[in-house]
């Protein structure tokens, strides 16, 4: 029996948008909480500062990570457009003639 490809979509849908999110209620109990605090111990050098600035400004800390994230993002794009101009592969803006 083939499905049609509407009804692949359906169940698809079903299972992704709708279903998926009672997953999360699956586990049955309270779940272990998330540490509002990090344990400095053991800790030196920027894990150290990184935990001091998570424990003391958490809204510092989130955009720290997110424009960390950011950078390197950039970097990884360039590295991998180097990377694909090395095997000869041109990977420059596409021209749009209309």
């Amino acid at each position: 029996m083939i499905l049609s490809k509407r009804t692949l979509s359906l169940i698809l849908y079903l299972i992704f948008v709708i279903l998926q999110p009672y997953s999360a209620l699956a586990h049955g109990g309270e779940g272990e909480p998330i540490p509002d605090q990090v344990s400095l111990e053991n800790l030196s050098g920027i894990t150290l500062w990184l935990a001091q600035l998570y424990n003391d400004e958490k809204l510092l800390f989130a955009l720290l990570v997110t424009f960390s994230m950011g950078i390197i993002g950039i970097i990884l794009g360039f590295l991998t457009d180097i990377v694909l101009k090395i095997f000869g592969l041109d990977v420059s803006k596409i021209a749009h003639h209309e």
